[in-house]
């Protein structure tokens, strides 16, 4: 069994459903007792900033990014994101979720090297 999972969102409330995924799969990882990453890059930055999980509307009884990304942080998901990405956006990191670890690019490249799997998003 893997050690270790990584996942890589790109998306966010241009693709909620890609953000809601990823952090669905993290949070199923998390729980098979799975060291667990959620690296978030571009787009995937924005589903960190407070309020802006909230603004993902679904159908009554789905769950939205919001609660998704409350289970994965519950499951103990670790939460990164990328420092270069943030002043490209230009997002202060003060309007992070408190759980988002900044981190650099070559933190990216290790988690890869050392997952025993990782999925895109």
């Amino acid at each position: 069994m893997a050690e270790n999972f990584l996942f890589f969102l790109t998306h966010g409330l241009n693709a909620p459903q890609l953000a809601r995924a990823c952090f669905m799969f993290a949070t199923i990882s998390a729980t098979m007792d799975i060291e667990t990453t959620v690296y978030c890059i571009m787009e995937g930055s924005e589903a960190l900033v407070k309020g802006n999980p909230e603004k993902d509307v679904v159908e009554d009884g789905k769950p939205n990014l919001a609660q998704r990304l409350e289970e994965a942080i519950k499951a103990g998901v670790q939460i990164k994101v990328c420092d270069r990405t943030l002043r490209a956006k230009n997002i202060d990191t003060k309007n992070l979720i408190p759980q988002a670890k900044i981190v650099g690019a070559a933190t990216l490249i290790d988690l890869a090297i050392e997952a025993d799997g990782t999925l895109t998003f």
